[in-house]
């Protein structure tokens, strides 16, 4: 197998891994997804991107706080799980 091959796979499964947390209430954040992948934050950064770019995910705003330093976590979302997303009857 050549390496191309090897690494698309690699990321084909971190992307399904991440849409398997996300879509199952297991992660909302960034961090979670660090935290339960055990990659590393860039990572996490360009998979969240790639998602959200296909619209399988969405990332909302950072946590507003009154604490010094990084706004806490965006929440992260399947589009077809958020309560905002409108629901088309037959």
């Amino acid at each position: 197998m050549p390496a191309g091959e090897h690494v698309d796979g690699v990321r084909r499964r971190n992307l399904a891994t991440i849409l398997d947390f996300v879509h199952h209430g297991r992660a909302a954040s960034r961090a979670e997804l660090t935290a339960l992948t055990g990659l590393n934050r860039s990572t996490i950064a360009a998979l969240v991107a790639e998602l959200e770019a296909t619209g399988l995910l969405r990332e909302g705003e950072p946590i507003a706080s009154s604490r010094v330093g990084r706004p806490g976590c965006s929440p992260i979302h399947a589009p077809s799980l958020s309560p905002s997303t409108p629901r088309w009857m037959p």
